[in-house]
C-alpha cells in the first residue's frame, strides 16, 4: 500500500512540475528508473527522477497535520455551513494520531456548543479553542492551601486533559460567502510543517542529489536525466547551492537538477507551485 501511495505521489509531482516548468513540459510516460519521461519544448525526451526533501519525522508530521486539517474542515462544514476559514496556531508538533483524534473530538464538541454564537456574528465568528479554564492555576492554588489528595488529583487530571489539546490553537473562525469551501489557515510564528528546515535546506538538497546520483547505475534510461526535488517547506536554498551540486561526484550523469516548491503545510493556505533550476546555474 505504501509503495502504491508513493508512486501516486511521484506521479502527481511530475504532473505539477510539467505544468510549473517555465518553458512547459509534456509528460510522456510514468515508469521506473527514472520515474517519468517528459518532452521538452524543444522536442527532446528527458528522464525525470523524483525525490522529496523530507527528514525522518516529516512524513509522519505531514500525515498527522493532514488528518487535523481535514477534521477541522469537516466539522466546520457540517456545523457552520458551506464556506469560511479557520485561523490556527501550532505551538508544537502533534505527538500521535491518537492525540490528533482527541483534539478533533474536543474541537467538534466545543464548536457544537458555540455554534449559535459563531453563526450570529456573521462574517467574523470569532472563537478561541482550546478554552483556557485556568486549570494550571487551580492545581497550584489547591497545592498551596493544602487541599486533599483527591481534589488535587482531580484538578491535575483536568490540567492533563487541557494540556493535551495545546499543540493546536484556533484563534478565529471566519464565515464568508465568497470562499469555495472551508479553509484552514496558519498564523505567523507557528511550527507548521512548511516553516521547518530554514537553516539546513542546503544540506538536505545536496544529500538528496548525492543519493540519487549514487543510484544512477540502476537507471535504465540512456538519454538526458534530470533530478526533480520536491520541496514541501518555505525555506529556499542559498545562492551557493549550484556550486555545491556541481562539485558532487558523478554529477556529470545528471543534465539538470530542479526544485519544485509545493508547500505541504496542510494547516495553511495553499500557494501555487513554482519550479527553479538549481543545476546547472543560470548565468
Amino acid at each position: 500500500m505504501a509503495g502504491r501511495t508513493n508512486e501516486q505521489r511521484e506521479r502527481a509531482i511530475v504532473e505539477l512540475f510539467a505544468a510549473a516548468h517555465p518553458d512547459g513540459l509534456r509528460v510522456v510516460e510514468h515508469r521506473d528508473k527514472p520515474d517519468a519521461t517528459v518532452r521538452t519544448s524543444a522536442g527532446g525526451i528527458v528522464g525525470v527522477e523524483v525525490t522529496e526533501l523530507l527528514l525522518p519525522d516529516d512524513g509522519r508530521d505531514r500525515s498527522l497535520e493532514g488528518v487535523a486539517s481535514a477534521g477541522i474542515e469537516q466539522a466546520c462544514r457540517e456545523l457552520l455551513g458551506p464556506s469560511g476559514d479557520v485561523d490556527v496556531r501550532m505551538p508544537c508538533r502533534p505527538a500521535s494520531w491518537a492525540q490528533v483524534q482527541r483534539w478533533l473530538a474536543a474541537f467538534r464538541a466545543w464548536l457544537d456548543a458555540n455554534r449559535a454564537t459563531i453563526l450570529e456574528r456573521g462574517g467574523m465568528g470569532r472563537g478561541v479553542f482550546p478554552v483556557d479554564d485556568y486549570a494550571e492555576a487551580r492545581v497550584a492554588h489547591l497545592r498551596e492551601r493544602g487541599a486533599s489528595a483527591e481534589d488535587i488529583a482531580e484538578a491535575e487530571s483536568a490540567l492533563a486533559a487541557w494540556s493535551d489539546l495545546q499543540w493546536l490553537h484556533v484563534h478565529a473562525i471566519h464565515l464568508a460567502d465568497d470562499l469555495n469551501g472551508w479553509h484552514v489557515l496558519g498564523t505567523g510564528g507557528t511550527d507548521h510543517f512548511a516553516d521547518r528546515h530554514e537553516h539546513d535546506i542546503d544540506a538536505i538538497v545536496v544529500d538528496a542529489v548525492a543519493s540519487k546520483i549514487a543510484k544512477g547505475t540502476a537507471y535504465t534510461f540512456t538519454g538526458p536525466l534530470w533530478i526533480l526535488l520536491r520541496s514541501p517547506v518555505r525555506a529556499t536554498p542559498s545562492g551557493d547551492i549550484g556550486r555545491r551540486i556541481a562539485g558532487l561526484p558523478g554529477i556529470n550523469r545528471i543534465a539538470e537538477v530542479w526544485l519544485l516548491d509545493v508547500p505541504a503545510n496542510t494547516i495553511d493556505a495553499a500557494r501555487p507551485p513554482t519550479a527553479h533550476r538549481l543545476h546547472p546555474v543560470v548565468t
